[in-house]
């Protein structure tokens, strides 16, 4: 995967350059001769353009499995890419001084990087999803398991992998297989036969679904299969590469390796950084609340009954309570009506000027005081109410790692899937947080940033 992603964004920076420079051709035509002294005169737009187009592709999952695999997805993040680049480079226009900075240039630009990376992601979706450059892999494990890796690696990883076969003899000594599951594995032979069948099938990664009871035959085989430079990798890190997520379903007894016990938040260095960065961005945070607060408490009021600020108690980290606040963005219920506890999609309860601060993230600004306060931070798992917690501790494996980080205004299951309406998305929401936890760095958290300032900026904020 690592791969791919690298190949993706090597050939996009080196197109992106080649745009720059036919742009910047097209652009003197009939205006200047286009001469080296010319070229090295705009020299600086190449680093410029390749900068703002990796971080509006990184913002729009243009290196995601789940978009570089599907066409639609890759069209859609790459015309949201060029539409980004465009409203900044106007901005930017307009905000200089008149003639300060050529127009036409970048029109010329945009339209050519969409063709020529349009070309390259249909190249990269149709023809590198084909063999010879599918990453062959053989699946190692019982029935069920190996069942739910290959339909997570044949729908969700396309075209980067694919099952060539499945190796496990409990499976194939199983005379009541249903037909699906013939169809969706195809038995090769013993998992003594894997050092084999890794060089006749020509595979080059092993997936490991089941490590509960490993025997020493398997071990063997494994060790095999290590040495002729074979990777072996076990399912539920291939399904975090693919997926984001850490799949608490395919953890079972080997939760201690995969699940984030040890992580970068539990060192020395890092925790100080964040925390220095979360002041800073909680003095900024305040700044603008400061700015905000009479025009937001005036709409407020004006917009239905009630108090400006919503404050409620939620679990921190260690399990520690809290009061976070918000602008209220619900309407005030009488006190006999019973609310429900979480919010759904479209709920009614949401004001007018609710709703607006809810898509441009206002609604959280006051948290930035919990942040300055080292209640949160500013990126982590999302604060949960405490009956909620209660609630999805008693349905939910392992919930409670949750609370080993200080929760955050931003958030990666936030940005990935938005508000708990069930137990269920509880369950995807803990998956993504534990990812974040387990992945947690300066980076992940810029990426999280930005991503949560394109939301409101472009109102789908949730």
């Amino acid at each position: 995967m690592s791969e791919r992603r690298a190949l993706l964004l090597v050939v996009d920076v080196l197109l992106v350059n080649l745009c720059v420079a036919l742009a910047l051709w097209t652009w003197t035509i009939g205006y200047v001769p286009f001469t080296r002294d010319f070229l090295f005169g705009q020299l600086y737009w190449f680093p410029f353009l390749t900068a703002l187009w990796v971080v509006f592709g990184v913002l729009n999952g243009l290196y995601e499995t789940s978009v570089t695999s599907s066409l639609r997805n890759s069209a859609r993040a790459l015309t949201q890419v060029v539409a980004l680049l465009l409203v900044a480079y106007l901005l930017i226009y307009f905000l200089s001084s008149p003639g300060e900075l050529p127009r036409r240039f970048v029109f010329y630009f945009v339209g050519m990087s969409f063709v020529a990376l349009g070309v390259w992601r249909y190249v990269y979706t149709v023809y590198l999803g084909k063999s010879p450059f599918q990453r062959r892999a053989i699946l190692v494990g019982s029935g069920a398991a190996s069942s739910i890796a290959a339909q997570t690696v044949r729908t969700l990883s396309n075209p980067h992998y694919r099952v060539v076969g499945f190796v496990n003899e409990q499976v194939l000594n199983r005379p009541d297989a249903s037909e699906s599951d013939k169809d969706l594995m195809a038995p090769l032979g013993s998992t003594e036969d894997l050092p084999e069948l890794v060089q006749l099938m020509g595979a080059s990664e092993v997936i490991v679904t089941s490590m509960d009871h490993p025997n020493e035959s398997l071990v063997r085989s494994l060790v095999d299969c290590q040495e002729q430079g074979v990777q072996v990798t076990p399912l539920p890190v291939v399904y975090e590469e693919i997926t984001g997520r850490i799949p608490l379903d395919l953890v079972s007894d080997g939760w201690l390796s995969v699940l984030p016990m040890s992580h970068a938040g539990t060192g020395v260095i890092f925790p100080l950084v964040k925390r220095s960065i979360d002041i800073t961005l909680a003095l900024l945070g305040l700044a603008g609340l400061l700015v905000l607060l009479p025009f937001v408490a005036v709409a407020i009021r004006l917009d239905s009954r009630g108090p400006v600020f919503y404050r409620q108690d939620r679990i921190g980290k260690g399990g520690r309570r809290f009061r976070a606040y918000k602008f209220r963005s619900m309407a005030v219920p009488p006190d006999e009506a019973e609310q429900p506890l979480w919010t759904e999609r479209g709920d009614s309860r949401v004001t007018r000027i609710g709703r607006i601060l809810r898509s441009t993230h206002v609604d959280e600004f006051p948290q930035f005081l919990n942040v300055f306060k080292g209640d949160m931070s500013a990126v982590g798992p999302r604060p949960e109410r405490i009956e909620l917690a209660d609630q999805f501790d008693k349905a939910i494996p392992f919930y409670r790692l949750r609370h080993s980080v200080r929760p955050g205004m931003a958030g990666w299951a936030f940005i990935n899937q938005g508000n708990t309406s069930s137990v269920q998305d509880a369950w995807m929401k803990l998956e993504y947080d534990l990812y974040y936890i387990k992945h947690q760095s300066l980076w992940l958290d810029a990426v999280i940033l930005l991503k949560t300032f394109v939301d409101a900026v472009t109102f789908r904020g949730r």
